[in-house]
């Protein structure tokens, strides 16, 4: 039996339960169960592309806040990105080699998947390490940063890294929500701005552009700005686009779908509906809610051959453990 202390939806987790509930479980309602201290370290197990990801989301936010504070954008933070890539690497191996032994694995800090399960993969490296070059080169030039520096970085919203408080807002019905009502929703944008009367948001891409990226992009574009919504900002003056970054991008936010809005609003409320069906609310003495229990039964694992051999969570899964029988026994 595993718990958390409260239920809520961001477009990564709704993306996780899509993928598999049971890595949702491990995810998201660790705390309790036998593999605890495992399933939490394994959330922090990342591919090269995501690590190459993160690092040029941090890369640009330092050049973000260094325009909203001096004025200007420092030129080759692509340097800096690739030699925290390499660091974070050294520093993986460092840790994989650390829980492989049996020993407790450092608080904080990304692990490679590969490196945790044993198995080199310098290819998948080096294009991590390509795409960490690519886009914070292109977006030097990019029309994004161009249009950027024409604004008043004054009507920016904070410029937020992974490790900051995530906005999020409380679903209700003056948003049009039904059966989500109070639900915590988050909404981790990269960009938002007001410019000319109109509301902005973007979210930077790193990976390619293709028909499933355009309409996952949509779903989650939707959700920040049911965010901007409950900040009072009018869906007549809220534009949106998920910017890539290793493209030539034009720069060309788009007016909020609200057809768009009302799917993402259907989604939130039906993964609620999921998670208050298999979780169980545990009140304190004075009836205040203080956790919610989940067994990892009622998250049903969706064993695939593709999904399990890139999930951080396999080795504490019984399903992926079976697809991928002999591999190294993490758990044990």
């Amino acid at each position: 039996m595993g718990s958390a202390m409260h239920r809520s939806w961001s477009h990564t987790r709704q993306e996780t339960y899509d993928r598999c509930p049971r890595a949702l479980y491990f995810a998201y309602f660790p705390w309790g169960d036998p593999d605890q201290n495992l399933a939490r370290f394994l959330r922090r197990a990342v591919t090269p592309e995501r690590l190459a990801g993160t690092i040029i989301h941090d890369m640009i936010v330092i050049g973000l806040r260094n325009l909203m504070r001096r004025g200007d954008y420092p030129l080759g933070l692509a340097k800096n990105g690739i030699e925290q890539y390499d660091e974070t690497l050294r520093i993986s191996l460092r840790m994989a080699k650390t829980v492989r032994d049996g020993r407790k694995p450092p608080p904080e800090g990304a692990c490679l998947f590969h490196h945790l399960y044993g198995v080199e993969d310098v290819e998948a490296e080096q294009r991590g390490r390509d795409t960490v070059e690519g886009c914070l080169t292109m977006f030097e030039t990019s029309a994004a940063l161009e249009f950027l520096k024409t604004t008043d970085t004054g009507q920016w919203e904070r410029v937020l890294t992974d490790t900051d408080n995530i906005p999020s807002f409380d679903a209700g019905w003056e948003l049009g929500f039904d059966s989500a009502g109070g639900l915590r929703v988050y909404a981790a944008y990269d960009l938002a701005l007001s410019h000319e009367g109109d509301y902005i948001l973007i979210d930077w891409k790193t990976g390619s552009k293709s028909g499933k990226s355009i309409l996952s992009s949509r779903r989650q574009l939707a959700a920040y700005g049911l965010w901007a919504m409950c900040k009072g900002k009018s869906i007549e003056k809220i534009k949106v686009q998920a910017y890539y970054l290793n493209e030539d991008e034009p720069w060309d936010p788009q007016p909020l779908n609200a057809t768009d809005v009302a799917n993402a609003i259907a989604q939130i409320e039906a993964h609620d509906a999921v998670e208050r069906a298999t979780t169980t609310p545990i009140p304190d003495r004075f009836g205040t809610i203080v956790k919610y229990e989940a067994d990892r039964n009622d998250f049903p694992a969706k064993p695939d051959v593709v999904k399990c051999r890139f999930c951080a969570y396999r080795s504490i899964c019984a399903a992926g453990r079976e697809v991928f029988e002999g591999e190294l026994d993490l758990a044990s």
